[in-house]
């Protein structure tokens, strides 16, 4: 319900298996989701042809790279389709709070919102009689920058957000205990 039937947005989670990750957001809205990947990823000789064939965009390889990024902005403002951008829980805290303060130039550069994602493993009952891991998926309120962040001069607002973004992905993906299962 938080992720708009039209237009465009960003979807984020801190992925723990990116391709895992990707194909659960990718069946959240009914959209087409186009994603950001490594471009170690999109250059490898089976994979690449098939995640391109899947809407998947290579990152940017320096710098100086910036033709990822107008891929980006043109499926969000002339498209108003979905991007998701999954940074991955495996790196240290620092790289994902880097990871998401860019998520959050662009998100203010295109003028969309940031939509936060946690994607976690509970246990579940199968049929009331069975236990086993299920997969569960919880969709934030869409999260909307001010503009002011994009300047220098805020630079470190911009990553105190990084990090309460991630916070709120951790949040989300917090599963109660529920009676009846041993841990």
């Amino acid at each position: 319900e938080n992720i708009p039937v039209r237009g465009k947005a960003f979807l984020t989670t801190i992925a723990k298996d990116i391709i895992r990750d990707m194909l659960i957001i990718s069946q959240v809205s009914g959209r087409k989701i186009h994603f950001m990947l490594d471009p170690k990823m999109m250059k490898h000789q089976i994979l690449g042809p098939v995640l391109k064939s899947l809407g998947m965009i290579r990152g940017t390889e320096s710098k100086e790279d910036t033709e990822p990024i107008e891929k980006i902005f043109k499926i969000l403002n002339q498209d108003g389709d979905l991007v998701g951008m999954t940074p991955e829980g495996k790196r240290d805290r620092e790289i994902q709070v880097k990871s998401m303060a860019a998520i959050i130039k662009f998100a203010i550069a295109v003028d969309a919102p940031i939509i936060p994602i946690a994607i976690s493993n509970e246990k579940a009952k199968i049929l009331n009689i069975f236990t086993g891991n299920g997969i569960k998926v919880t969709v934030g309120t869409p999260l909307h920058i001010e503009k002011r962040l994009n300047r220098d001069k805020y630079r470190s607002e911009r990553y105190e957000l990084a990090e309460d973004i991630i916070k709120i992905i951790d949040k989300l993906g917090e599963t109660p205990e529920i009676e009846g299962f041993d841990s």
